[in-house]
């Protein structure tokens, strides 16, 4: 990963974290759209052009990107509230919260780049949600998965 290789130890362990988190939220709307009869298409991944940690971190913390995302998800489960479908809407609101939480996590490392060097912090991911945290909070499970 490009961040260990520059040094930067923790943002990598995030880089981890948000990866895993990332992978817990598509299973969780897989399995929605499963539960709603759908049949979830296959993705294919585009080729990504990896940059340097401090480009990856500035891409990562991009507050027009997060706020659309915030949107968007807000739109989502607003129309699956509406629709009676609870299941649907509580995906669509955790998966907004945790991806808030994401870009939290990467605008304070785009702040404090340099003080991550060195020995890294782990981050825990709630295996049901997606949620990463560097303490073991926000999960409605003892479920928690440690980065390090």
């Amino acid at each position: 990963m490009k961040a260990d290789e520059e040094g930067y130890r923790q943002v990598a362990n995030l880089f981890r974290a948000a990866a895993r988190s990332e992978q817990i939220l598509y299973t969780s709307h897989y399995d929605a759209i499963k539960g709603l009869g759908g049949t979830p298409e296959d993705v294919n991944p585009v080729e990504i052009k990896v940059g340097s940690t401090k480009e990856n971190l500035e891409k990562s913390s991009d507050k027009n990107a997060a706020d659309q995302l915030d949107s968007d998800y807000a739109t989502f489960a607003k129309a699956a509230h509406a629709e009676g479908n609870r299941e649907a809407a509580k995906t669509f609101e955790s998966a907004r919260a945790v991806e808030a939480q994401n870009f939290r996590l990467f605008a304070a490392a785009a702040k404090n780049m340099e003080s991550m060097r060195g020995a890294p912090r782990g981050y825990y991911i709630c295996g049901v949600t997606g949620f990463v945290s560097t303490a073991m909070d926000n999960c409605s499970a003892d479920d928690w998965e440690k980065v390090k």
